[in-house]
């Protein structure tokens, strides 16, 4: 199974905690895409003006007047010495939430790139990629992005791809009603062009540093197979579904009318839902499946000297380990007493119990590597119990007070973890905490409706541009976050840190940014969720995206 692209101090982080085995490459530091400023030829090319893609296949489209060339690596990757054929089997704790790749529930990570295909996807150090567009020019001023479709793509069900379903899936996103978590990084498109059935111009009223962003989450669904959701999903993607027996089995079946005629290598994928942990390791161990999807870092320590598994890993920083204060529920509408809890808070006791270390120690939502990323910053808070009493009792709460958290044990064993060390910790400054382990699909209506006075979350999409942490999650969202956390400076610094081209610029406004959520405090960053997977080493080439979700697509068994 291959590594993605750890440094050689997390991998060895990680092979501490014992789950990890054979994890060795080296990765440089993440950088986030920037618009060049000058056309950059596409690999293999002279850099004079645009030239067709790399591919065998109709030329690109001439540019829009102004645009400048983004490379595009190569429209198809190299042909894989993957083996053809097989069946992987994977174990997870929660089933499927829906078959809506807009929505990024948890239990819906191993489906999106499964069964659909998106634009463009961001390899492991953050270059854009061809998928269903084959290559595409941005604008040097960041006002638009012209995209080549592939002429080659089939829906599951035989209809051919076009402009109109970009179309189609865009409005969709930009829909209230269907709550699609890439709404606000559809919503950057205000105006669009399709001056022939495969070529689209996305048009912002605004500069946009980052258009990969949205083209790296634009799954595509079949606009004449969305009637339901909740029990089938139609796409472009490399697997087609066979079977969803809920809170039991999911089925997918090879494409075989995948555009890229060399994968998908698996003849089929099945996923296994196994709630209990030690029931997923013996499912393991015994061969019944082939690897774990998320497995609880306990059973990592235990599975340390397996001979013959391997893990693997999401970029750093794919997800952060939070725990959010709802600022219209007392006393946490008052920010002394949310200051008050992140002084009281032990992160790396917290860090310790559920990741055994492991975990980069965090207390801004910008991994280091990303523009938004401030050393001080990320180490502003300490474990201070006198500080923490201090402000509680400026808060106008002396003897502390009491309050309910939620988290949810049944989506990642940590969550209850950490609110049990929060619990502990809280009562040293007189807060009486009673703690709600509720089952995800409860956890995630109250998250999602701010029912909640705390609750122990995790966020992902962290390790990308800073724009996407406040336009793709409801937990920092400036109109609609779950804590209900709303300024009008919080709005203004998300707003120019999302439509300024300069980075240096940008560094500064997220490094206020960063400031403010501190002083605010409606979340807690405790930590790095590390996200990873365990497996036979018998599996290759499957890895995990920057959003933490599962790719299938390259992936084949060394038998």
């Amino acid at each position: 199974m291959t590594a993605l692209l750890l440094s050689r101090r997390r991998a060895l982080r990680l092979l501490g905690l014992g789950g990890l085995v054979s994890l060795g490459t080296a990765c440089a530091p993440i950088q986030s895409p920037a618009p060049p400023a000058a056309p950059t030829p596409v690999p293999g090319a002279k850099a004079e003006a645009p030239k067709p893609a790399a591919t065998a296949g109709p030329p690109a489209a001439k540019p829009t007047e102004g645009l400048a060339v983004k490379p595009a690596g190569t429209s198809v990757p190299a042909a894989s010495a993957g083996k053809r054929g097989g069946t992987l089997t994977v174990g997870r704790r929660i089933d499927l939430f829906n078959f809506d790749p807009t929505n990024f529930a948890l239990g819906n990570t191993p489906m999106a790139y499964t069964l659909f295909d998106v634009l463009a996807i961001y390899d492991e150090n953050l270059r854009p990629q061809p998928r269903l567009a084959e290559s595409w020019d941005v604008a040097r001023d960041g006002m638009s992005t012209r995209l080549n479709l592939r002429k080659d793509v089939k829906f599951h069900g035989g209809r051919e791809f076009t402009a109109e379903d970009v179309l189609w899936n865009l409005q969709r996103a930009q829909d209230p009603a269907v709550g699609a978590n890439t709404r606000v990084l559809a919503q950057t498109v205000t105006r669009t062009e399709t001056p022939d059935p495969f070529t689209v111009v996305f048009h912002y009223d605004k500069p946009n540093p980052a258009p990969f962003e949205l083209l790296h989450l634009f799954f595509v669904l079949d606009r004449e197979n969305v009637d339901d959701l909740k029990t089938k999903g139609v796409g472009t993607g490399p697997f087609k579904l066979a079977e969803w027996r809920p809170n039991d089995q999911l089925r997918f079946v090879r494409n075989e009318q995948y555009w890229d005629r060399e994968r998908p290598f698996f003849e089929e994928i099945v996923l296994r839902v196994l709630p209990d942990q030690q029931t997923m390791a013996t499912n393991l161990e015994t061969g019944v499946v082939h690897m774990l999807s998320q497995p609880s870092f306990t059973e990592y320590a235990r599975l340390k000297d397996h001979p013959s598994l391997a893990g693997i890993s999401a970029p750093p920083g794919a997800q952060i380990l939070n725990v959010l204060m709802n600022v219209t529920q007392p006393p946490f509408d008052n920010k002394l007493v949310r200051q008050a809890v992140h002084w009281a808070v032990d992160r790396q006791r917290i860090n310790q119990v559920a990741y055994g270390g492991a975990a980069a120690q965090m207390q801004i939502p910008f991994p280091k590597g990303t523009i938004g990323y401030d050393e001080t910053l990320n180490a502003h808070a300490s474990f201070d119990l006198e500080r923490a009493r201090q402000l509680l009792a400026e808060a106008g709460h002396p003897d502390g007070f009491e309050a309910t958290v939620q988290a949810s044990s049944s989506i990642a064993i940590e969550r209850a973890q950490a609110a049990q060390i929060l619990q502990a910790d809280l009562q040293k400054i007189g807060v009486r905490l009673r703690i709600e382990d509720s089952e995800s699909a409860v956890y995630r209506q109250r998250f999602l409706r701010g029912e909640y006075q705390m609750a122990v979350h995790t966020s992902n999409q962290t390790n990308k541009d800073p724009s996407t942490i406040f336009s793709a999650l409801q937990t920092y969202s400036p109109t609609s976050g779950s804590t209900q956390y709303q300024s009008e400076a919080y709005s203004r610094l998300i707003s120019e840190g999302a439509t300024t081209l300069d980075e240096g610029q940008r560094r500064a406004m997220y490094r206020q940014l960063s400031q403010l959520l501190l002083d605010e405090a409606f979340v807690l960053v405790v930590c790095e969720r590390p996200t990873v997977g365990l497996g036979s080493k018998q599996v290759k080439d499957l890895r995990i995206s920057h959003d933490g979700f599962e790719v299938f697509r390259d992936a084949w068994l060394d038998r």
